[in-house]
């Protein structure tokens, strides 16, 4: 399949960045054709391995005007557009697609996914009050995780960023504020995540859902669905020696509908 034209090439990302920030007559023009290609390509499903590290790159330097915690609206619109297109991009790739994008696009990836992965009281939610910002986040969230489902299933190779990424997830799916449907989806990839070292990290993954479960239930939010979720994944994981003994979750008849 055709790759078409990639999103904006940076090759001096510095100075392009320096550019956006000084708000320069070329930097409008390439946050317009920037802006118009990333649009583009979420209308066109495509795979393109060697391109994911141009997306990236070109989101970096497209909202680099703004500082970190004071991102507009299409700043987030970007960001989460770009979500979509690596979501989309993994979806068709293969085990050498991955290979493909070499060791910077594969830590590009998973910083991009722990950057945005947002939960309540993160510095994303300091200063976010547009309209739209509730969608955008439920959309970003789904995206993120879908990303890191497609990397699961192609054997991501997570030594190197498993305990920052568990972080990541555990920190999204305690956050009380995700809907149920946020929270199902985000449980049911979890019993495919590696287990590094079994004798160190061998409740690390029970440990998240576990958390999960603790967080909904202690603000009255546990519903019968992400129990059931919770528990049919422990169950997946004891099978595979995954869970441990320790800190078992709540464990009631009576859970609250919402």
């Amino acid at each position: 399949m055709s790759c078409g034209p990639p999103p904006y090439a940076a090759q001096n990302l510095g100075g392009q960045i320096q550019e956006h920030i000084e708000v320069t007559p070329r930097a409008a023009k390439v946050l317009n054709l920037g802006t118009r290609i990333i649009a583009t390509l979420t209308q066109y499903p495509h795979c393109c391995p060697q391109h994911l590290q141009i997306l990236l790159d070109s989101l970096q330097i497209l909202t680099s005007a703004r500082h970190k915690n004071e991102k507009q609206e299409e700043d987030w619109q970007l960001t989460l557009q770009t979500a979509q297109i690596l979501r989309i991009n993994l979806h068709e790739f293969n085990s050498k697609d991955l290979k493909a994008l070499g060791a910077k696009g594969e830590e590009s990836l998973l910083t991009f996914v722990r950057t945005y992965l947002i939960s309540h009281g993160s510095r994303w939610m300091i200063k976010q009050s547009f309209k739209g910002w509730s969608d955008v986040r439920a959309g970003l969230t789904m995206s993120l995780y879908g990303i890191i489902r497609e990397l699961l299933r192609l054997q991501f190779n997570f030594d190197l960023f498993h305990d920052d990424m568990l972080s990541a997830i555990a920190d999204s799916l305690t956050d009380i504020t995700q809907s149920d449907k946020h929270i199902l989806y985000g449980l049911s990839f979890l019993h495919l995540m590696p287990n590094l070292n079994m004798e160190q990290d061998s409740s690390s993954l029970d440990g998240v859902i576990l958390k999960t479960l603790r967080s909904r239930w202690d603000t009255n939010r546990l519903g019968p669905g992400v129990w059931a979720k919770g528990h049919s994944q422990r169950m997946r994981m004891h099978a595979a020696g995954k869970v441990s003994t320790r800190g078992n979750p709540p464990n009631s008849p009576n859970l609250r509908r919402k």
